[in-house]
């Protein structure tokens, strides 16, 4: 047989299979070919020799922010460039604009994505005080709309929610049914950040998941934390564990501590999953990249393969995703991901300024996409363009506009103008002046940026008005009209 690639002399790490030996793999039309001892170099048309690394199925990253605020402009930095290919945005959006979403990262990335959407209807960024109303009944929640993105061929793989202490258990119910009926896992954000609330929920939370279900920041030492005050639900951690609940760890910003790591490893409380909560904040540090996550926690004593085993096979299992993806099989699409073990002295840091030494990290070096081969550039998600959000504070750009455009723009305008500032009131205004327009949702979303951004960034619209202001859209909107 013909291969387009035959990668040479790799440690193949398969942990779906129990695979771990040195094997050569052929790729041909995107998948995988052939996987074995055979050294066969003039049947490929390119040969990479891969002795000395580790070869084992495309990396994901089951928790990341690649759109809304807490996104990278190239969210492909978050991705295959640094060595994961397939991603899952935990909660940027909501239904309200899942669609936006949806057009931004089509354009913007080869990296696979899937979503946990986020109940909120306007996601993470609609996240204060006042859209907390929204997740207390049915009325602002699409089902119908919400279950054409569910489902084999769909990308929203789960439904998510903080156990907030502030919003209490109910919103938590309504996200559980809603689920139900979306035949979706429920994902759990646990941890209520800087404040000890009045109420803390995480016990009973956790006591509300089920199989498939999974909690993020198990391992986080923020007021609900389960290790936190003396195990305040590790008890209800493990029994959610035994019941087939899914731990995902969200290393994060501020949901991660060595301290309470330990006490869950001592307690025989492992991750199911690792995830590297990437965004735009942390991308420096402490999280950095998925692999930095995972070497980590080879510096707590996991092996290699039971750590990619939650970054391939179980994440695969985690988002119910297609047969093939991750694992390395005959006949499965040629996602593969290749890593080097290096070996030195290397400082890991916590969320809460805590540090371990260990003598391992892994670096991400190639992928294999669908057969392409890409090399990976894992500093490039730290480059200070890549994560900064450049607005216009001296006018919109000049863009020609046709009359489809002035039509959004006029209504935009008009209608911008009576409403109460708020997320809610802004997104509702602007889809009332898309359809009424007829203008395609890639075209408005490029208008608003114009309005409001230097250069195109994955970001709500609603988000970019409100931080414009009321008084700059509507002069904004005016200069784009005029000229």
């Amino acid at each position: 047989m013909f291969y387009d690639w035959l990668l040479k002399n790799g440690r193949v790490i398969d942990p779906a299979s129990g695979t771990d030996r040195v094997a050569n793999i052929g790729i041909a039309d995107g998948e995988v070919a052939y996987i074995g001892t055979i050294d066969d170099t003039a049947s490929a048309r390119e040969v990479a020799d891969l002795a000395g690394c580790i070869v084992c199925p495309g990396l994901i990253d089951t928790h990341l922010h690649a759109y809304g605020a807490l996104s990278c402009l190239n969210p492909d930095t978050l991705g295959i460039l640094s060595g994961v290919t397939a991603m899952v945005d935990a909660g940027s959006c909501g239904a309200y604009n899942y669609p936006e979403m949806q057009v931004l990262l089509d354009e913007a990335c080869e990296t696979d994505w899937f979503a946990f959407l986020h109940l909120q209807p306007l996601g993470v960024t609609g996240g204060t005080g006042e859209h907390y109303k929204f997740v207390r009944s049915m009325s602002g929640i699409p089902l119908a709309q919400m279950s054409e993105w569910v489902g084999p061929e769909g990308r929203v793989r789960g439904l998510k929610i903080p156990a907030f202490g502030p919003i209490g258990i109910e919103p938590v119910h309504l996200a559980k049914s809603v689920a139900r009926m979306l035949g979706i896992p429920l994902y759990i954000h646990i941890g209520d950040f800087m404040v000890r609330p009045q109420l803390i929920t995480t016990p009973a939370v956790l006591n509300l998941l089920e199989q498939g279900d999974m909690a993020t920041h198990v391992y986080t030492g923020v007021y609900g934390g389960p290790y936190t005050e003396g195990g305040l639900a590790a008890k209800e951690l493990k029994a959610a564990r035994d019941r087939g609940v899914i731990l995902d760890v969200g290393f994060g910003s501020f949901n991660f501590n060595f301290t309470m790591a330990r006490i869950g490893f001592e307690q025989g409380i492992f991750p199911d999953t690792i995830s590297s909560d990437l965004q735009n904040r942390n991308v420096t540090g402490p999280a950095k990249s998925l692999c930095h996550v995972m070497s980590l926690f080879l510096a707590m004593g996991m092996s290699v393969p039971e750590v990619l085993a939650c970054v391939t096979s179980n994440a695969a299992k985690a988002i119910y995703a297609e047969p093939w993806r991750g694992r390395i099989t005959l006949g499965g699409r040629a996602d593969i991901t290749v890593l080097k073990l290096e070996e030195g002295d290397f400082r890991f840091r916590d969320c809460d300024g805590q540090e371990i030494s260990g003598r391992q990290r892994l670096v991400p070096l190639k992928v294999w996409k669908a057969g392409k081969k890409i090399d990976c550039r894992p500093e490039a998600v730290e480059e200070l363009e890549n994560w900064m959000v450049e607005k216009n504070e001296d006018g919109p750009l000049r863009v020609e506009l046709d009359g489809v455009d002035r039509e959004f723009l006029r209504l935009l305008d008009k209608r911008a103008r009576k409403i109460p500032w708020k997320l809610q009131n802004i997104h509702e205004t602007l889809e009332q002046s898309m359809a009424d327009s007829e203008i395609p949702l890639r075209r408005a979303i490029a208008l608003v940026q114009s309005m409001c951004l230097t250069k195109p960034f994955p970001m709500c619209t609603a988000t970019l008005l409100r931080d414009l202001g009321q008084d700059r859209t509507g002069k904004y909107i005016e200069s784009m009209l005029a000229a």
